[in-house]
């Protein structure tokens, strides 16, 4: 009688998401170049420049992979640039309290960049949609 009962009971399955982590690893990659980049050129510009160069791969890595990665990259971006370039160096303390808006800023601009190319992605993928069903018609 038990048994009966429950083969009537709808089964649920929980699909679980893999996480790719090929995005994860090039912001990264592409983050640390970009600071070996600074370092190389960090004798004749300042520590905000270096921030805005370690911009690029942030904001394209949200662009082109999402929010949770542009998160990723805004915090390694972040890190590195305090740890490496904001004096004190090689510290992640923070001197003079203009960079912490600095990096509040930066994570905004990357966050929300990530955001419009996401909106973006779903207006391309609402056209495909919409000419499949009109050609689906004629």
């Amino acid at each position: 009688m038990g048994e009966d009962e429950n083969a009537n009971l709808p089964t649920q399955t929980f699909l679980t998401a893999k996480t790719e982590y090929k995005p994860y690893w090039l912001t990264f990659i592409t983050i640390i170049l970009a600071a070996g980049l600074g370092w190389l050129f960090s004798p004749w510009i300042t520590p905000i420049n270096v921030l805005f160069l370690l911009l690029l791969p942030a904001v394209s890595a949200g662009v082109l992979w999402g929010t949770r990665v542009a998160i990723f990259a805004s915090i390694v971006a972040i890190g590195i640039a305090d740890f490496f370039f904001m004096p004190p160096i090689f510290s992640f303390a923070i001197a003079n309290l203009n960079y912490l808006s600095n990096f509040f800023f930066f994570s905004f601009v990357v966050i929300a960049t990530s955001w419009i190319g996401r909106l973006i992605r779903l207006r391309v993928a609402g056209a495909r949609y919409r000419e499949r069903f009109v050609y689906a018609l004629y």
